[in-house]
Formats: C-alpha cells, sequence, structure tokens
C-alpha cells in the first residue's frame, strides 16, 4: 500500500498536463487511464477485496476498447498492449485460485504495479513528445517566416 500514494500523486500530476497541454488523442489516453486507477482505487477501497481479479479483468479491458478505437494511434495501440497483459496477469492469477491453488498475492500486484508505472511513463512520453513537436513546428515557421520576404502567405492552406 506504499507505492499508493506515490503513483496517485504521479497519476494526477500527470493527467493535469495530459489535459492542459495534450492533444485530442493524449487527453483521452489520459482519461483512460485516470478513470481506470480511480475506478480500480473506489472499489478497493469500497469492498475491501485486494484482489478483485474478476472485476479487474473487465475493468481492464473496457479500457482497453476505449483506447483502441479507431483510428488508434501508436500511443494507444501501446496502452492498449499494457492493458492486454495486465488482462492476462488477472486470468493467470484468477485461473490459479479458482483451480484451488494458492497464487503469490505479492507477486501479482507488484507485477500489476510495475505495468501501472509503465503506463504511467509512456503516457508522460507521449505528452512531452506532443509538447515538443509543437515547439519544434511554431520554431520552423517562426524561422521560415522570418527567412521569407513574404512571410505573410506562410501557414496559409489555399
Amino acid at each position: 500500500m506504499l507505492d499508493f500514494l506515490p503513483f496517485s500523486i504521479g497519476i494526477l500530476a500527470t493527467t493535469v498536463a495530459c489535459m492542459l497541454l495534450g492533444s485530442h488523442v493524449i487527453r483521452l489516453c489520459s482519461a483512460v487511464l485516470f478513470l481506470n486507477w480511480a475506478t480500480h482505487s473506489s472499489f478497493t477501497f469500497a469492498t475491501g477485496l485486494y484482489d478483485p481479479w474478476y472485476f479487474l479483468a473487465v475493468l481492464d479491458g473496457l479500457s482497453a476498447a476505449l483506447l483502441l478505437t479507431h483510428p488508434a494511434s501508436k500511443l494507444q495501440v501501446i496502452l492498449g498492449a499494457t492493458y492486454a497483459s495486465q488482462i492476462l496477469m488477472h486470468l493467470a492469477y484468477g485461473g490459479l485460485k479458482l483451480f484451488g491453488r494458492f497464487p503469490d498475492y505479492d507477486m501479482y500486484y507488484d507485477m500489476l504495479t510495475i505495468v501501472a508505472w509503465a503506463q504511467l511513463f509512456v503516457l508522460g512520453g507521449g505528452v512531452s513528445g506532443d509538447i515538443g513537436r509543437r515547439i519544434y513546428h511554431s520554431w520552423s515557421v517562426w524561422r521560415l517566416s522570418a527567412a521569407s520576404p513574404h512571410h505573410s502567405d506562410i501557414g496559409k492552406f489555399r
């Protein structure tokens, strides 16, 4: 439970940055990740169940379906793949429990936590790349317009 606070701060900061500075794809990805985390956290705290693998498999499936709407960007596909890996982890853990085995909860939780942090870093990289691309584009348009004698035509679509 000690990693809940750092991850909460990280996802809140990333979501705010994405909503303020990101493109519509970045905002969609950020909203899906944030709503998934909020739903998972709320369910866990409300029920006291820390391994509701059946609920999490459905929640992650819905999140992946929302992310992979057509047309999907590279960022959406990468995040969708992380949700697919989480679904496999939920099903493997649940399958062991259903067949009377005692799966290692700590390993299950640690692996899900690693994937959640990876999702956060992928989203952070997506928003920073988006910001960098816009800065470069505005700089190159400024540079072209400053060098052109007919700078009033730069950036206009015909």
